[in-house]
């Protein structure tokens, strides 16, 4: 026979089980209904030109793992900047657009670095992001060019100068006369060659009058 005892503990274990099961049902429920919120996407600082016919919208959380895709997402072409239209649930999550001239398979895409992998190669290919924004109302945010179509930092070529066209005319000796050069391609700061100063009493032609002697 089963005592008082046991069935409290048998009764008290259901009710635990119970209320677990509604707590996860309603956490769950939660989730599965956040609200789906348009965003707009904004880009500024460059210039996407009638070439550029596809454009792939991938959304990451903040795990960088993938969320969503837009495989086709629209672009509406103004004249400083361009917009996407998509769209998102709420949360912190980084949008990424890959803009291109033919279409992608993203069949191998599962998180952000997977984009600078499998996509290294093609040459016409503009990535731009939003980095990590919170998503809780309809947005635009502005899209920043990551990859592509970059101001370019590199030094521009100089082409070697001659020794004597840097010094003045007093200072040009017989070793200088052979024309040594040079080469000036790091020389990016602000530079003079200063002026020329006298002992006091010596003449202006001082240094040739030497060289003569």
């Amino acid at each position: 026979m089963i005592e008082l005892a046991d069935i409290a503990t048998l009764v008290f274990i259901a009710s635990g089980v119970t209320y677990q099961g509604v707590k996860y049902w309603r956490s769950d429920k939660r989730v599965r209904l956040k609200r789906e919120l348009p965003v707009s996407l904004i880009l500024r600082q460059t210039v996407v030109t009638e070439s550029i016919t596809h454009a792939v919208v991938v959304v990451f959380d903040r795990r960088g793992c993938l969320v969503r895709k837009f495989p086709d997402a629209e672009i509406i072409r103004r004249k400083k900047y361009c917009k996407l239209p998509c769209s998102s649930a709420e949360g912190r999550m980084n949008f990424c657009v890959l803009f291109t001239s033919c279409t992608l398979s993203l069949s191998g895409i599962h998180c952000r670095a997977d984009i600078d992998r499998q996509f290294a190669s093609i040459k016409d290919l503009l990535i731009a992001e939003t980095g990590l924004q919170d998503i809780s109302t309809g947005i635009s945010l502005e899209l920043t060019l990551t990859s592509g179509n970059k101001t370019t930092t590199e030094e521009p070529e100089a082409t070697p100068t001659f020794l004597s066209m840097l010094l003045p005319p007093e200072l040009t000796t017989d070793a200088m006369a052979k024309e040594l050069t040079i080469d000036l391609t790091h020389c990016s700061e602000p530079w003079s060659t200063g002026r020329v100063h006298y002992t006091e009493g010596e003449p202006d032609n001082w240094l040739a009058l030497r060289r003569e002697g």
